[in-house]
């Protein structure tokens, strides 16, 4: 199944939408009303779809490396550091030279990430729980997996943090939030317009991102991509180049709170989502 159309989608799996995508009532009648009644669509299983299976397709789990490099250097962030003045978001909130953490060639957790970095990048605030002050980017052939061994994984607003995936992300039994160093509290959307900037999750074009019983508080803004937990193909300019893949993946048994999007794909295939709970998402 692609799914192209997020608003749709969302609101065909919660039921409603908010007030300005709601559409006029219809009627349909024929000659022959009995010629209407269509049989009931057949659900598929979800049995298969759980926690475990997801641990299932880890699979070998040899180290990654993890080490910071310049953001203008690193193609899957070329959405983020375009000429158009993009860059110096980045730039003021880092006070220099953009910088990235980036995860190559292997298995990598957060533990991994505080070990390898200095404290000022990615540190372990206290037992199992970390804040990220820089982004973090997986590339193709690595895998990031954000485990219940984290507790909390805090993604700093004032430095400008948040994920891309290009390879392999895993989020299973953890928590991931939108973070405020300042008063140390989530960055509740305070503004309705979606301008101000939160951190957020995007994967890229023919990536695998499974999650599950997992919770994700306060991600996402207006900005292209951005907006909270987004699985999407390469934009048409870069896709024409690259020809990736579509991303696929699977969201199952996991909550999430204060989202820009409740959820946002586009030309995604086999994307499954299941048993979630979204609330108060701003947008949908």
């Amino acid at each position: 199944m692609r799914l192209r159309s997020p608003v749709w989608l969302l609101i065909l799996l919660l039921g409603s939408g908010p007030s300005w995508a709601q559409q006029p009532e219809y009627v349909v009648r024929g000659e022959d009303p009995d010629a209407l009644v269509k049989d009931a669509p057949e659900l598929p299983s979800l049995e298969r779809y759980s926690g475990a299976a997801i641990k299932a397709k880890i699979g070998a789990r040899e180290p990654g490396s993890v080490q910071v490099e310049r953001m203008v250097n690193l193609r899957p962030l070329d959405e983020f550091t375009g000429s158009d003045g993009r860059l110096a978001l980045w730039a003021r909130r880092q006070t220099r030279n953009p910088r990235a953490i980036v995860i190559r060639g292997g298995y990598v957790t957060p533990a991994d990430i505080a070990a390898a970095l200095r404290s000022a990048a990615f540190e372990e605030t206290s037992p199992r729980e970390f804040i990220a002050r820089l982004p973090i980017l997986v590339m193709q052939g690595a895998t990031l997996h954000i485990d219940k061994a984290t507790k909390h994984l805090r993604l700093s607003t004032e430095a400008g943090a948040f994920i891309v995936n290009d390879g392999r992300l895993f989020i299973t039994g953890s928590t991931v939030s939108g973070w405020r160093e300042d008063g140390w509290t989530t960055a509740i959307n305070g503004n309705s317009d979606g301008e101000q900037f939160r951190p957020f999750l995007l994967s890229w074009g023919d990536t695998d991102t499974y999650i599950a019983n997992s919770r994700f508080v306060s991600l996402g803004y207006s900005e292209s991509k951005s907006y909270g937990l987004t699985i999407s193909q390469y934009p048409p300019a870069q896709q024409e180049r690259l020809q990736r893949k579509s991303p696929a993946g699977w969201i199952i048994d996991s909550t999430f709170e204060d989202m820009w999007f409740g959820f946002y794909c586009y030309e995604a295939d086999d994307l499954v989502i299941a048993r979630n709970t979204y609330q108060n998402s701003i947008v949908y």
